[in-house]
């Protein structure tokens, strides 16, 4: 839960919101608890998988990436948000620096 108010700083921003099918703008307050809250009991049924993305250098949380199952379909479905910022370690239109993004 330590990362709820990152996630409420960083979901709640237009720039993520507006390149996010299921973020709403603006994003309500608790709304990052209540949803860290739901990754435990997701993961545990196999519906859903949900990590942070983090920078290697400082662990400092930039996004989150999920896997959702489709069990009827026998499939994943990926989804994701990042922090809209650009700077060392995110893409900036070159060689994306893989190797600077960790997730936990």
């Amino acid at each position: 839960m330590e990362d709820a108010p990152w996630v409420q700083a960083l979901a709640g921003a237009a720039e993520v919101a507006a390149t996010a099918l299921n973020l709403p703008h603006p994003y309500p307050e608790g709304a990052a608890a209540l949803w860290i809250d739901t990754h435990a009991p997701a993961a545990a049924d196999g519906r859903s998988y949900t990590w942070a993305i983090v920078r290697a250098a400082d662990a400092a949380l930039l996004g989150a990436v999920a896997l959702n199952m489709e069990a009827r379909h026998a499939r994943g479905r990926l989804g994701y948000w990042l922090e809209a910022l650009l700077g060392p370690g995110l893409y900036d239109g070159g060689s994306p620096p893989y190797h600077d993004l960790r997730v936990r």
